[in-house]
């Protein structure tokens, strides 16, 4: 047991940034071949198992609320990092380390919640007009239904959004107009 917690505890004391957690993200998005080396990095006959690993595991207790509210595989870690997938497109990525009861960090899933609904590119995902017209009166998860907006929390330490192809956008700390635009030409073209 005692071997058993130190490698637990090296393995999550890996020191990673959200672009490194991007790159890592956006191998799977890649079917397992890493975009910047272009290297198969992991058989792409294990994405789609792993991916559904992430979606139905990765936020710990809180997997099924995730999976509701921003519906893309993800993987959050201690240290406060967040990796979500968008598969064959891209990955989003965040670090800030405040965590929330379930060990999940209440910045980083926020961004990538909102940028995620922004995009529209979640599983369950509902443009701005169908979830003003939907809005149930009851048993509303924190936050739904109120219309994406970046601006609306405070932002994690920082945000990496990366695509095969090697497009690359990270926005430090906080995401405003110009940098907005500029994530839309990165996930259009991705």
């Amino acid at each position: 047991p005692e071997e058993a917690m130190r490698v637990y505890t090296r393995e999550c004391s890996v020191g990673v940034s959200a672009k490194d957690l991007g790159m890592m993200g956006a191998t799977l998005a890649n079917g397992g071949v890493n975009p910047l080396t272009g290297k198969q990095v992991m058989p792409a006959k294990h994405v789609p198992e792993l991916l559904a690993i992430m979606a139905t595991a990765g936020f710990y207790d809180e997997s099924g609320d995730w999976m509701f509210t921003a519906g893309l595989p993800a993987k959050t870690g201690v240290g406060g990092g967040i990796v979500a997938v968008v598969p064959g497109r891209f990955a989003i990525a965040a670090f800030s380390p405040r965590l929330n009861e379930a060990g999940n960090s209440v910045r980083s899933l926020n961004a990538i919640r909102d940028i995620a609904g922004e995009l529209g590119v979640g599983e369950f995902q509902q443009t701005a007009h169908e979830r003003e017209q939907s809005k149930p009166s009851v048993g509303v998860p924190p936050g739904f239904g109120d219309g994406v907006g970046i601006e609306r929390f405070q932002q994690p330490r920082d945000v990496a959004i990366v695509a095969p192809r090697q497009r690359l956008f990270v926005a430090e700390p906080r995401v405003d107009l110009a940098q907005r635009q500029r994530l839309r030409e990165v996930v259009d073209g991705a």
